[in-house]
């Protein structure tokens, strides 16, 4: 009787033989291998040594001239070789102190006119962490075996619960055991703000607001999209006030509150034209679209001016003109405070593709942003007619040009 394996029948001898095959030739892989590498080994350490060998003669070739030189003379060739050497240092070291100084007076700049945002994205530090945090996930997908030629798979999103909440969760349970109730009561309430306030930031960087809204209670699921405009609209006001944009940050008391406040400086049809065509004659995305000079083609074809809830509204919708090309421009005010001021360029760029529209800022920034990456619920003044509902609409107003008068 043949004995049997644990785990399987005893193998033919077709089947060592093509075993043993597979086993001879990785051996045989392996081998040369290891010569190859040995020779390029050998190679290396000749050409050093050859290298080496070299520097040695001409160093010693130089301190043998040098012995033949006269005390004086060698004093004086030592003096000018640690002269120049003083000179070249200190022409490095000045160049680099006027650049340094250069670059802090333009941080200083940057931030007291509230660019601190575009300063850290464009600073040497931000993109040395950059490559640093690369090469760690780099270097983690080859230690998971992950082929980095293959498409990476989508990342899940981020959790509430973090480390730093853990932490204070961890420390809170310590201080209730040891009997201080007190500390135990602030740092779990700590962290449950913690885990609430990254819950809700993660839902509106999401744009989902059916996940955050989902054991809300009835009143506020009506009212769903009205809160979470606004709070979207809080969470990027808050970013720009860690930013240090000084137009975001004001009290109620100061000259600045009060005038936004004040009815008699909300804009008009008139005031709003002028200083959109201000703008959009100054921001240097326009210019690669429409051209250095920018001009209206004719006044305001669309425009709606109302009193909603008390406060005044402003919605106008025009097309310029450049020399490179023209462009519909649309822009909405509430009060006194503009919005953004949308471009949507006429014709086809260098690919005959419809070029995407954009939204800058008002008072000359030349901030820009795709409107397909403002938040769902931020509509542009004026879109076309699709019958559609206002959740899923283009603009605030959509009007039907074909439908005839009754």
């Amino acid at each position: 009787m043949r004995a049997v394996h644990r785990f399987g029948t005893q193998r033919g001898p077709e089947e060592q033989k093509d075993t043993l095959g597979a086993s001879s030739k990785w051996l045989r892989r392996r081998v040369r291998r290891a010569k190859l590498a040995l020779s390029e080994f050998q190679e290396s350490a000749k050409d050093r040594y050859l290298h080496f060998s070299a520097t040695g003669r001409q160093r010693f070739r130089a301190l043998q001239a040098l012995r033949e030189l006269p005390t004086s003379d060698l004093l004086d060739h030592l003096w000018d070789t640690w002269t120049q050497a003083n000179r070249k240092f200190d022409d490095r070291f000045n160049a680099w102190f006027d650049r340094s100084v250069a670059a802090a007076a333009q941080s200083a700049r940057s931030v007291r006119d509230g660019q601190a945002q575009e300063l850290w994205q464009k600073s040497r530090l931000r993109l040395q962490l950059m490559r640093w945090k690369q090469s760690i996930g780099l270097s983690a997908s080859s230690a998971q075996g992950n082929d980095p030629g293959k498409e990476a798979a989508p990342r899940k999103p981020a959790r509430p619960v973090d480390t730093g909440a853990l932490v204070l969760l961890g420390a809170g349970v310590g201080s209730a055991a040891q009997g201080f109730l007190g500390p135990a009561l602030f740092l779990s309430s700590w962290a449950t703000f913690r885990v609430a306030r990254r819950f809700v930031v993660q839902c509106i960087d999401a744009e989902d607001a059916n996940r955050l809204f989902r054991y809300a209670p009835a009143s506020l699921q009506r009212r769903k999209a009205e809160l979470f405009a606004q709070l979207h609209h809080e969470l990027f006001v808050m970013r720009r006030i860690r930013a240090g944009d000084l137009r975001y940050i004001g009290r109620p008391g100061d000259k600045s509150w009060q005038a936004g406040m004040d009815p008699r400086n909300d804009h008009t049809p008139i005031t709003l034209f002028d200083l959109t065509m201000q703008s959009v004659a100054a921001h240097p995305r326009v210019h690669e679209w429409v051209g250095q000079t920018v001009r209206a083609v004719a006044e305001p074809d669309k425009v709606v001016y109302r009193m909603h809830e008390g406060i005044s509204e402003v919605y106008l919708g025009w097309h310029v003109r450049g020399e490179l090309g023209d462009a519909e421009v649309q822009v909405k005010a509430t009060g006194s405070v503009v919005d953004f001021i949308y471009i949507f360029p006429q014709g086809r760029d260098h690919y005959g593709l419809q070029p995407e529209g954009f939204v800058i800022r008002p008072n000359g920034d030349s901030w820009s942003q795709n409107t397909h990456d403002l938040p769902r619920f931020m509509k542009q003044p004026f879109g076309k007619h699709g019958g559609k509902l206002y959740l899923d609409r283009d603009g605030i107003f959509d009007f039907d040009y074909e439908a005839l008068p009754k």
